[in-house]
């Protein structure tokens, strides 16, 4: 069995370390290291009065940094690391290190098994199944590494200066390397231990610096996020443009709408799509039929809809910027064609926008939705955008509404990359609400959660994944 050192940062925790300490003698550690930073209070003659070997440390340095530069001081050939202002069990940390110190694995990690149903936790999780998609690995850990967690001697020695300066940086080597890590345990540390008023809004604050800074040096050099992306020279001109028929509204304040629907082979749904559109008395239906091989465009003219047929397929989402261009009304909507919305779930987006917003966004903010790799990329974009309180709700998703005018401002070319368009809309200031919730998952063909991890995800959401690391890089 290896030789383990336990290092704890100590910071006026009088009133848990004793039983931090005591709870893990069942180890047998060769030694445990506390290091009090600025503590004042008993802390570090408890330490003392428990055998501990004591390091006072009063720098600026932070709790990470303080980790792996006591760790050069240890003996042991594998180190835990605790808190010591809460409590593990002796049989969960137990069970935690036990495979580590019988050779079974070189890095121990706290598994998590569900999503946090709370602002910060939320927040954390977003970023550390980023991280973890950009590593390619499964969602099983936080990326920031808070205790406990677990090393060998050999791990150690091969880790960057990097790494021991930056958790996140410690995470990818952990995550990249050729290390066997074990997240077999799941131990609650969330909420545990003191309570500081702020403490919460200060490490989101640090978190978020830290995770752009490694995220934008990922980004950086991804080769396809880096190139521009214009998709939007492949429809001009309008060559096949048929006119439809609409009426005027006094639905929206003096306002028309507009609907736009891009289809491709949506005979099965586009006629129910367009009945339900007509409801709302819009100005025009503008379908986009989109390289289709069966009747859809025959569908739209029957139904009365301004139909710009494209013979070869666009790219994806180009679409809407056309409907966007070609629309007349002071309200665009936006919806697609391969599933029907009731009148009554599409009607408060137009609504909102004949209200005076600028952008009318679908609600989402379904806990279960924080495990989707294209969810928390959306998460991320509001999050550094200011923007936390619109969850993951997005331009990718339908259905949207959005200003006339507002689209002028952004440029109706950008509405092809909805993530760009997204950065847009936040750098145009443009006020942006999300107003209503529709359940598109259960209706869309596209699933989200069938594409997870990235590394075995289809083009398309692939292309979104990239269009959003290139507006989170250039946010």
């Amino acid at each position: 069995m290896k030789k383990l050192s336990i290092i704890l940062i100590v910071q006026n925790d009088e009133a848990t370390i004793r039983q931090v300490i005591r709870s893990t003698r069942c180890l047998n550690p060769h030694e445990v290291i506390v290091l009090a930073k600025q503590s004042m209070d008993g802390s570090v003659l408890i330490a003392k009065e428990e055998g501990c070997i004591v390091k006072i440390e009063n720098g600026e340095e932070t709790a990470h940094e303080l980790r792996m530069k006591i760790t050069r001081m240890c003996k042991g050939d594998a180190f835990l690391y605790l808190d010591s202002d809460y409590m593990i069990s002796e049989k969960q940390v137990k069970q935690f290190v036990q495979p580590l110190l019988f050779s079974h694995c070189d890095v121990v990690l706290n598994k998590w098994d569900e999503a946090f149903q709370h602002d910060f936790g939320r927040f954390e999780v977003m970023w550390s199944r980023v991280l973890h998609d950009m590593c390619n690995k499964p969602h099983y850990t936080n990326a920031y590494l808070s205790p406990p967690y677990a090393f060998t001697k050999e791990v150690y020695s091969q880790l960057s200066s990097a790494a021991c300066t930056n958790p996140l940086a410690l995470f990818v080597e952990l995550q990249t390397n050729s290390f066997r890590t074990s997240h077999h345990l799941s131990i609650t540390t969330f909420g545990e231990g003191k309570f500081a008023p702020g403490a919460f809004e200060n490490k989101r604050a640090e978190y978020k610096e830290r995770y752009k800074e490694l995220l934008d040096n990922y980004i950086a050099k991804t080769e396809a996020v880096s190139k521009a992306m214009n998709r939007t020279d492949a429809y001009q001109p309008y060559e096949n443009i048929s006119k439809g028929w609409g009426k005027l509204s006094s639905f929206y304040k003096g306002k028309q709408l507009s609907v736009v629907i891009p289809v491709k082979n949506e005979v099965k749904t586009l006629q129910e799509v367009i009945k339900e559109v007509r409801k709302l008395e819009p100005l025009e239906v503008i379908v986009i039929v989109n390289g289709s091989t069966d009747e859809s465009e025959q569908i739209a003219k029957n139904m009365g809809a301004k139909t710009i047929v494209y013979k070869n397929a666009l790219g994806h989402d180009v679409g809407r910027t056309i409907g966007a261009e070609v629309a007349k009304g002071d309200i665009i909507l936006f919806v697609d064609g391969d599933f029907s919305i009731k009148a009554y779930d599409l009607y408060p987006f137009a609504r909102a926008i004949a209200d005076g917003l600028d952008v009318a966004l679908n609600k989402s903010e379904d806990e279960k939705s924080l495990s989707h790799s294209v969810q928390a990329w959306k998460f991320l974009l509001n999050e550094m955008n200011d923007r936390g309180d619109l969850w993951m709700s997005s331009l990718t998703a339908v259905p949207h509404a959005i200003s006339k005018q507002a689209i002028n401002k952004i440029g109706a070319h950008i509405l092809s990359s909805p993530p760009m368009a997204m950065l847009k809309c936040f750098q145009n200031q443009l006020s942006i609400a999300s107003v209503h919730d529709v359940n598109v998952n259960k209706q869309n063909r596209f699933r989200f959660h069938e594409y997870l991890p990235t590394n075995v995800i289809n083009s398309t959401a692939e292309l979104i994944i990239k269009e959003y690391m290139r507006a989170f890089y250039l946010s």
